[in-house]
């Protein structure tokens, strides 16, 4: 910082959204079961870890992850 103030680059005002735990929650959910169907999609199966077999154990619904896993 060169000590110049910042070039202003909008006037209007900028909208936060802020979100509750339960909507956070349920786009965790929503995103997870994108993410199985692009797995799914992609010849992917339920196994062990195994990206070079395209096998994961996380190919399960939302409500079967383990806390560890969703707060990923």
């Amino acid at each position: 910082f060169s000590g110049e103030r910042p070039e202003v680059l909008r006037e209007e005002p900028v909208l936060v959204y802020r979100r509750n735990h339960r909507e956070i929650e349920l786009l965790a959910e929503m995103e997870h079961a994108r993410w199985n169907a692009e797995r799914f999609i992609a010849g992917w199966s339920l196994g062990e870890r195994d990206p070079a077999k395209k096998t994961s154990p996380y190919l399960v619904d939302w409500d079967e992850l383990s806390e560890e896993i969703k707060d990923y």
